[in-house]
């Protein structure tokens, strides 16, 4: 997992895009009224998602370095 671009960043919002064996995948922090939340959805090279069905989920803030090693523990077989 290779982290390639920082999207946004802010106190209640963080996009980054990381890349892993050919595929992109966008991290995305929420903080939001009544919710704060991490989703890992799969995005194409410039972030755009390219299927809204999340891929992984935090609830609250977590590092995207974390989220994402826990997201490759959690896909690999």
């Amino acid at each position: 997992m290779r982290f390639m671009a920082m999207l946004e960043t802010g106190e209640d919002v963080r996009k980054e895009i990381w890349w892993h064996e050919g595929t992109h995948y966008l991290y995305s922090y929420t903080n939001k009224d009544m919710f704060e939340e991490v989703m890992v959805f799969e995005c194409d090279s410039r972030g755009n998602i390219t299927d809204w069905n999340e891929l992984f989920v935090v609830n609250g803030y977590e590092e995207a370095s974390v989220t994402m090693g826990n997201f490759m523990q959690s896909i690999r077989v």
